[in-house]
């Protein structure tokens, strides 16, 4: 669920990119996943960050309008996605 007061919510990079710049493909196992939203988070409200496969969400950091997520599980090779 989209928190009441964001109106956009968005993945801007992935640390370490080590594709071409901005494709979000890398080769590192462990990320740090970033981006942006629109709006103001309202009292108690949270950006927060699953991947494909997981049934638990995560709490990013944010401030301002940008959000981060230190991923700490180990990728292996493959293709997954954050939501």
């Amino acid at each position: 669920m989209v928190p009441t007061g964001v109106t956009a919510l968005s993945i801007t990079a992935i640390a370490d990119d080590t594709g071409t710049a901005g494709d979000f493909i890398t080769s590192d196992t462990t990320l740090t996943v970033s981006g942006t939203y629109g709006g103001t988070l309202n009292a108690g409200e949270k950006i927060q960050v699953q991947t494909s496969g997981e049934t638990i969400w995560h709490d990013a950091v944010s401030s301002g309008t940008t959000w981060s997520y230190v991923d700490t599980a180990t990728h292996g090779d493959g293709t997954f996605t954050y939501r």
